[in-house]
């Protein structure tokens, strides 16, 4: 029994429990949603479909089904029908299960990365990934999806590439915003001929179920929908700073011109270009650029960021900045807002969006990298 306690603690044996413990989280979460019959986010995804087959409008109110708006693109409805034909508890379990799965694999298939930090990646994302889990929400899956663009741009795959990219539109539009890494590689009028491909037969996938008038409506109501209020949250730098019309465009503005300074500098350095880090740090910046500056993100949207946080560290060169980072995540993300701290502490995380903070912090160093030229060289290899 000792040397079997002893084996668990050796060095890199630890690594051999971290994938199993995501799926026993993930199992756990099952469990609980449905022990408590909660699951409001998977009914919402389940009977859009069940309204598309009805010819029904997906973009209103159905209290007697579900609480809240269907906010997705019309053919998720129909990407979602497969699992919505299921009994719901077993679309629950098969929908987190394959939104973990899938988000495990693209951390296992990120190049450059060794596998030692690959599993710290996903220990440290563990308790947001869990919080996702626990309501059923689809940013672990999208996520996944715009890792995967990254890694097939890495394979020289376009075709995939473009078919996450609008796969992941699809599920939420500004997920798309991981196809701008097109700007990186060759083949660029390939990539975007198959985005147009791909984006055209999926988004003529409702017409296999409802009239092409009707398609056309859905997705009028659909854009009405996106460009509305309705979607708007607080917790992201647009929602804190741009209370007025005027300060969220004065703010998406500046997002804006960083974004493409950020594009600009390695562009037009070809040694940028050609190096892993340098690729791998867009990927990262993109995901915690979309959730700073999203209108619409809210607290379980933090999983891209806090992804694209991790993995940008675990690529980087050891640094003493990233160490500070790292416990300032760990503090304000997951101690703060824990029962260690009264309801106090828990009430100044909610009413000061103090989540947001962390990440602006980290965002505004990473975009001090590019602005001074501070990109480090070294990358990481895998074991």
């Amino acid at each position: 029994m000792t040397e079997n306690v002893r084996a668990i603690f050796q060095p890199g044996k630890w690594k051999k429990w971290v994938i199993p413990v995501c799926l026993l989280c993930t199992l756990i979460a099952c469990i609980q949603l449905l022990h408590s019959g909660n699951y409001n986010n998977l009914l919402v995804f389940r009977f859009s479909s069940f309204h598309l087959l009805a010819h029904q409008p997906l973009y209103t109110l159905y209290p007697q089904d579900y609480s809240d708006y269907f906010l997705y693109h019309p053919s998720f409805a129909v990407l979602f029908m497969p699992l919505a034909l299921l009994p719901a508890p077993l679309a629950l379990c098969v929908w987190l299960f394959l939104s973990a799965l899938v988000y495990i694999y693209a951390i296992q298939q990120l190049p450059g990365i060794t596998d030692t930090c690959k599993k710290i990646i996903l220990l440290f994302v563990l308790p947001e990934l869990m919080n996702n889990l626990q309501y059923a929400q689809t940013n672990i899956l999208m996520t996944a999806l715009m890792l995967l663009v990254f890694i097939s741009f890495e394979k020289n795959r376009l075709l995939l590439a473009a078919l996450f990219t609008v796969l992941v539109f699809c599920i939420k539009g500004y997920g798309a915003i991981a196809g701008l890494l097109f700007l990186l590689y060759p083949g660029r009028i390939k990539f975007m001929a198959y985005c147009v491909v791909c984006g055209l037969v999926i988004a003529a996938l409702p017409l296999l179920f409802v009239s092409f008038s009707e398609t056309v409506e859905y997705y009028r109501q659909w854009l009405a929908m996106i460009g509305s209020d309705t979607i708007k949250e607080s917790i992201s730098v647009t929602g804190i700073f741009g209370k007025t019309h005027a300060n969220e465009w004065l703010i998406t503005i500046v997002a804006v011109l960083l974004l493409i300074i950020s594009f600009a500098y390695t562009l037009r350095r070809p040694f940028l270009k050609v190096q892993l880090y340098s690729r791998t740090w867009l990927c990262c910046y993109l995901l915690v650029w979309v959730v700073l500056f999203n209108r619409a993100a809210e607290s379980p949207t933090y999983q891209l960021a806090i992804t694209g946080i991790a993995c940008w560290m675990a690529a980087s060169e050891y640094k003493r900045a990233h160490i500070y980072l790292g416990v300032l995540f760990l503090f304000l993300l997951y101690v703060l807002p824990s029962d260690l701290f009264p309801a106090f502490f828990h009430r100044c995380f909610s009413d000061y969006q103090l989540k947001v903070y962390p990440f602006l912090v980290a965002f505004l160093y990473m975009q001090y990298q590019v602005i001074f030229g501070n990109l480090p060289a070294p990358v990481r290899t895998a074991n």
